[in-house]
């Protein structure tokens, strides 16, 4: 396989590690609402920031039983 080959579903190319963490939406509120420092990439931050304030309450409405659509 040459440079940029995929090895395993997920991704990650030239011996990058990828973690998937899985994490509710209560769950990343808190995280983002905590005056803790945040280990996480600033790009990593901002995306979940706008998932917050752009698609969180879709899905609440999902989980809620609703369609989700709004």
């Amino acid at each position: 396989m040459g440079v940029g080959s995929h090895f395993s579903p997920g991704g990650g190319v030239c011996g990058e590690i990828i973690e998937v963490v899985e994490k509710t939406i209560p769950e990343i509120e808190k995280m983002l609402s905590s005056e803790d420092t945040l280990n996480s990439p600033p790009s990593c931050l901002f995306a979940l920031m706008w998932f917050i304030h752009n698609k969180a309450d879709k899905f609440r409405k999902a989980e809620n039983g609703g369609t989700g659509e709004t």
